[in-house]
């Protein structure tokens, strides 16, 4: 006996777009974050305080922003097979009713 699954594509593809529009958000977000950082090479200032700060921040802030755009493509992926995949789903569906039908 097969599995028995079930997927609501009205319900799912505006979910899968909403999460696409999100990576996008990111993405301009971490491009905004970039395109700052190569313009104020030291935000915090290049005073005792501002080195210290930069001495154990900078680092992580780095690996923040890395791993932020890092994960862009993978939410665009997700997506695109996301969508493909419920497409995939609702034709295979129809065709196996039209068989029925038969």
């Amino acid at each position: 006996m097969a599995d028995e699954t079930r997927i609501d594509p009205d319900g799912l593809r505006p979910l899968l777009r909403r999460v696409g529009e999100i990576g996008e958000s990111l993405a301009v977000a971490a491009n905004a974050v970039t395109g700052i950082r190569a313009e104020v090479p030291q935000p915090w200032g290049d005073d005792k305080n501002g080195k210290n700060f930069a001495d154990n921040n900078e680092e992580k802030a780095n690996g923040v922003l890395t791993g932020l755009q890092d994960q862009i493509p993978i939410i665009r992926e997700f997506v695109d097979v996301g969508l493909d995949s419920v497409d995939n789903f609702v034709a295979l569906d129809e065709a196996n009713a039209h068989g029925l039908d038969r």
